[in-house]
C-alpha cells in the first residue's frame, strides 16, 4: 500500500493533472526536476478528458527507465474526484 512505503514521507505530491494549457510533457519536466533516487507521487484524475495522453507519457517514462514505479492505487481527492496515485522513484 502506498501509505506504507518508506518513500511516502519524503515524496513530492502532485494531485490532479496540469491545467488544460499544459501538455503531457509536463510529466517529463516533473521527473527531470527530481534528483536520482527521489520519490514522486503523481495523481491523475480519472475523469479528465486528456488523461490518456498524460497516462501514456507516464508509461513512456517508466518503460524508458526515467522512473521506477513503486506502487499504484486508486484514491479519492478531498473534493471527491476519483484519481489514480502513482508512487515513482527517479532512476
Amino acid at each position: 500500500m502506498l501509505a506504507e512505503h518508506r518513500a511516502r514521507n519524503a515524496a513530492q505530491i502532485v494531485l490532479g493533472q496540469p491545467d488544460g494549457d499544459s501538455a503531457p510533457e509536463q510529466i517529463d519536466r516533473l521527473i527531470a526536476a527530481l534528483a536520482p533516487g527521489r520519490p514522486l507521487i503523481l495523481g491523475l484524475l480519472e475523469d479528465a478528458p486528456d488523461r490518456p495522453y498524460f497516462e501514456a507519457r507516464l508509461i513512456d517514462n517508466i518503460d524508458g527507465g526515467a522512473v521506477r514505479l513503486l506502487d499504484k492505487e486508486q484514491a479519492v481527492t478531498v473534493t471527491g474526484a476519483p484519481t489514480t496515485l502513482y508512487l515513482l522513484e527517479k532512476t
